[in-house]
Parts: C-alpha cells; structure tokens; sequence
C-alpha cells in the first residue's frame, strides 16, 4: 500500500486534455503536441523537427553503424512532406533518441536540440486555442 498514490482530479483532466490534442495532431500526420506548461501547450512542426535534425552533421556518430544503417534504410522510404509517412516518424523518433541522450551528457547538444526544438512551434496556447487551430487546419468546424 506504501506505492499507492491518488491522482488528483486535474492531473486527469490535464491527461485527458493531453490525450485529446495529440488525436487531432495526428489526424495532420505533421504536427504534434508538447505540454510547455500546465494548461499551455505548443504545436511542434515535425517536418520542420526532422528536416533540423537530418541536417544535424556528426548527430548519429560513425562508430553507430546499427543507427546509421538503420536510419539509411528509412531514407529510401522518407516521403517528400509536407505529412510524415511511417519512414518518417521511425527516422524521427531514432533521432529525437540520439539527440535527447547525447543532450543528457552535453550541455551544447542540449542547447542545440532545445533550439530546434523552439524553431519547430508553429503555435502555442491554451487547449481550446490549440484545438481551434488544429480543427482549422484539418478543415473541420
């Protein structure tokens, strides 16, 4: 019984709000969701995320043969954009690894990724902002 915890009732609202701006980012297959701060939240770009982290020279070290064969193989099945394919999230998610563990060790890799990372918010707000901007670009009301 020592491991139990209660949740507070927000910390649920805020998970489900959470939950629910991530479904419409994904309906974009482009943009996802990060929760700044509690009841703010940013849209990220992840094509503009990806674009910045291929480009990233010396990100995926040499002696990393695994990745970069891994990371060769996507790129023959990268989509041109602007929505990310499969390839394109697998080859995300393999780099936003590597950057974010390198990042942990190194305070210029950090401030790096950080600053990529602020150059992929293409909007930020409340979650009936957020959500209003998202149903705008997906075409609903």
């Amino acid at each position: 019984m020592d491991n139990f915890r209660i949740v507070p009732t927000s910390d649920f609202e805020r998970m489900a709000e959470m939950k629910s701006l991530q479904g419409l980012a994904g309906w974009t297959r482009r943009y996802s969701i990060h929760e700044d701060r509690p009841d703010f939240f940013q849209v990220h770009d992840n094509r503009r995320l990806l674009d910045g982290l291929t480009a990233w020279s010396g990100l995926v070290g040499e002696d990393d043969e695994d990745t970069l064969d891994l990371l060769e193989e996507l790129s023959g099945e990268r989509s041109a954009g602007p929505t990310l394919n499969l390839a394109d999230q697998r080859a995300l998610y393999i780099l936003m690894l590597v950057a974010s563990l390198q990042a942990y060790d190194d305070k210029d890799t950090a401030g790096r990724l950080g600053r990529l990372c602020r150059g992929a918010v293409v909007f930020e707000g409340d979650q009936g902002r957020v959500a209003k901007f998202l149903f705008d670009l997906l075409g609903l009301q």
